[in-house]
């Protein structure tokens, strides 16, 4: 039991939140850009992530709001740096922000039909399944 190992598996499970935050946003972006557009998307992302810098301090806000991809990264290795706990706490209040600003932006039924094809955090590498309703 010693310690260094201990710490070892910490980072490995901040890495592995900060991945799959990387890919939930990849997909959410994917599916909400058309919608709003590109620009749309990255500044709703901006704004959500800097809502949740007075919970999350650390949070790094995006620097060039025309590369999305950067927005995750800068998050991801924000989250990276966390106890796996709070890494998992900020992607959520993250994913919650946004989703409140999507939903006054295009309304809640269009959000929650676009976002409840998205996997949830946990399952990013699963595909999306069909509602048989």
């Amino acid at each position: 039991m010693s310690r260094p190992s201990d710490q070892s598996a910490c980072v490995k499970d901040a890495k592995e939140v900060a991945e799959t935050a990387s890919r939930r946003w990849e997909d959410i972006a994917a599916r909400i850009a058309p919608i709003i557009g590109e620009r749309g998307f990255r500044a709703l992302y901006a704004r959500s992530v800097h809502m949740v810098q007075p919970r999350f301090p650390w949070a790094a806000s995006p620097v060039a709001p025309e590369q999305a991809h950067s927005f995750f990264a800068t998050f991801a290795e924000s989250l990276e740096r966390q106890p796996p706990g709070v890494a998992a706490d900020a992607q959520q209040a993250l994913l919650l922000t946004f989703t409140q600003l999507l939903d006054a932006f295009i309304g809640g039924a269009l959000t929650s039909r676009l976002l409840q094809s998205a996997p949830p955090d946990g399952d990013a590498d699963q595909p999306a399944q069909e509602n048989s309703q």
